[in-house]
């Protein structure tokens, strides 16, 4: 579970849902939501987080295609995201 304490993955994992990408997502539209440190580890970050859990890949939907596992691990990354959107406006 360190791994999602880590600020780069944090960072990567609140990016999905304030970006539009939805619970459902591709690796290539996470790429394009990036920084050019975040696409560095992001391989690594999809391995992990499918080693913890978090996510996982759709075959059904071809290469690339990942999900959370839960609603709830979704919605939390929401709900960070916006919480940090309305602590940078601040």
């Amino acid at each position: 579970m360190e791994a999602i304490r880590s600020k780069r993955y944090r960072t990567i994992l609140k990016k999905i849902p304030a970006k539009g990408l939805g619970r459902e997502f591709k690796r290539s539209d996470l790429l394009d939501h990036l920084e050019t440190e975040e696409v560095k580890v992001a391989d690594n970050f999809l391995r992990k987080m499918r080693d913890l859990s978090v996510l996982e890949q759709m075959p059904s939907e071809g290469a690339g295609w990942y999900r959370f596992t839960s609603e709830l691990h979704f919605l939390y990354f929401l709900v960070e995201s916006i919480r940090s959107q309305l602590t940078q406006s601040e």
